[in-house]
């Protein structure tokens, strides 16, 4: 009963009900489309993704499960239907990514390394990446314009900031919201424009509105467990230092 009130605290009230609103969007858009293999295994993608998103804003090691779980629901579609690029990120990168992330998160944690849950890039290193999420993207887009793919140039916008954005996922970097709401906001815009030639794709639309807003209260929310770990690391060194000017000759024992 405890666990059960808790779902509807202050503090995750809003995770409760993008979870809720996940699933009365897919379970409306069953229900006005049909039901087919293609359809069931995108709303178990779906599902999981929005788990992954939630558990990821809540700084919970378990999100690299979900993804992981989604991911194989996505590249087993995209296969399906030919989505080739799709089933790339999905299969080669995403679930390898989120494989090591979550190993070297519990290594951290073994070590009593939770400060190396949470980094955060170096000016020069967002710099740095930036300049890799440009070259990807125009990769990426003359990949999808020599496969005729449908709106390229919008959909490798889309995959490149998913995939840099995954990149730093798997390495605890809080600069990954950055790319992933500008990801899921172009998302909303790319299957905006989908679903005007094909109506089941409306689900991702409410999905990266959801998205969006999960990946701003993650990044909200890891920026105070940064900032409370600067803070209370302050004290501790503040200590050693007048310790060792009290008893310099103790620190080399």
């Amino acid at each position: 009963m405890e666990k059960f009130k808790s779902l509807f605290s202050k503090n995750n009230i809003f995770y409760t009900l993008a979870a809720t609103l996940t699933l009365i969007i897919v379970v409306t858009n069953r229900a006005i489309n049909g039901f087919s293999s293609i359809l069931w295994i995108n709303d178990f993608g779906t599902i999981f993704f929005i788990l992954y998103a939630i558990f990821a804003a809540k700084h919970k090691r378990i999100y690299y499960i979900f993804n992981i779980l989604s991911c194989c629901f996505v590249g087993a579609s995209a296969i399906i239907q030919h989505l080739w690029l799709n089933a790339v990120m999905s299969l080669l990168i995403s679930i390898p990514a989120m494989t090591y992330g979550f190993l070297r998160w519990g290594k951290n944690e073994k070590q009593n390394k939770d400060c190396d849950n949470i980094k955060t890039l170096s000016k020069k290193h967002l710099i740095m990446t930036v300049c890799l999420y440009f070259c990807t993207a125009a990769i990426f887009a003359v990949i999808l314009w020599l496969l005729g793919g449908n709106l390229f140039w919008l959909d490798a916008i889309y995959s490149a900031a998913c995939v840099v954005g995954i990149i730093l996922c798997s390495m605890a970097y809080i600069d990954q919201f950055y790319f992933f709401i500008f990801a899921n906001s172009m998302g909303v815009i790319l299957y905006l424009l989908l679903t005007l030639q094909n109506i089941n794709n409306l689900t991702f639309i409410f999905t990266m509105l959801i998205m969006v807003a999960t990946s701003t209260m993650g990044l909200v929310n890891w920026r105070k467990i940064k900032n409370g770990q600067q803070t209370s690391d302050a004290p501790i060194s503040q200590t050693e230092e007048i310790n060792k000017e009290q008893y310099p000759d103790t620190q080399n024992d």
